[in-house]
This record gives structure tokens, C-alpha cells and sequence, in this order.
């Protein structure tokens, strides 16, 4: 893991690289993988201007806590936000207003995009 993330003969403390080994592990758990599979192959399933505004909705209202934030860090209206809130949980019948799932689907989703840019 330490070679992944500082190349080749550097040491590497645990403490840097704690966060990726256990998005790793947490990756190799059935129920978070199925959770990510489960989020963005279902929002995959739209034409592509709306795939467009999916999952990057998603990813900013996680980063960002809230409906405002992720408005502003789009650069779209508050309402806009929750329109489309709306519709991922329609579609992914996932429950966004419960922390913990919200916890959950965002360490899925950051984990696996860590892991993928890592192996490639």
C-alpha cells in the first residue's frame, strides 16, 4: 500500500496511509461494494446529460453536508439540488435524510474512485 501511494523504496508511516487501507478493506466488504454498485450503475442508466448531473450532484451534497454547499459548489440553484436529491433516491431508494447512510454511500463512493485511480 505504501508503494501505492509514495512509489517504490519510500517509508511510508501507517498513519498516512490508515484511510486508504481501510477504504480497501471496506471495499472487500460485500455489503459496501453492493452499495456502490447498486448507486452508480443505477443512475448510469439515464441519458448521459443527466448522468451528468447525477453523480456529481450526489458526490458535492456529500462533501459538502448540505443542499446549500453543494448549490453553491455547482454553481446551480438550491432547488435544483433538490430536485435531483430527489430523484437518486427514487431511483437508488437509498435514504439520503439518514446520516449514517449518507456516511456510507459516500466512503463507497470515494473509496472505490481512490482505488480506481490508484490501480490505473
Amino acid at each position: 500500500m505504501g508503494e501505492r501511494v509514495r512509489g517504490p523504496g519510500c517509508l511510508t508511516a501507517y498513519g498516512d496511509i490508515f484511510v486508504l487501507d481501510y477504504a480497501a478493506r471496506l471495499v472487500n466488504d460485500p455489503r459496501l461494494g453492493g452499495l456502490y454498485d447498486r448507486v452508480p450503475s443505477r443512475l448510469r442508466t439515464f441519458d448521459a446529460a443527466e448522468q451528468a448531473e447525477l453523480l456529481p450532484t450526489l458526490e458535492a451534497f456529500l462533501a459538502e453536508g448540505s443542499v446549500h454547499g453543494a448549490a453553491v459548489q455547482l454553481s446551480v440553484h438550491r432547488n435544483s439540488v433538490m430536485y435531483r436529491l430527489k430523484k437518486i433516491e427514487e431511483i437508488t431508494r437509498i435514504d439520503l435524510d439518514d446520516p449514517e447512510t449518507r456516511f456510507l454511500v459516500h466512503l463507497a463512493l470515494r473509496a472505490h474512485r481512490r482505488l480506481a485511480t490508484e490501480s490505473a
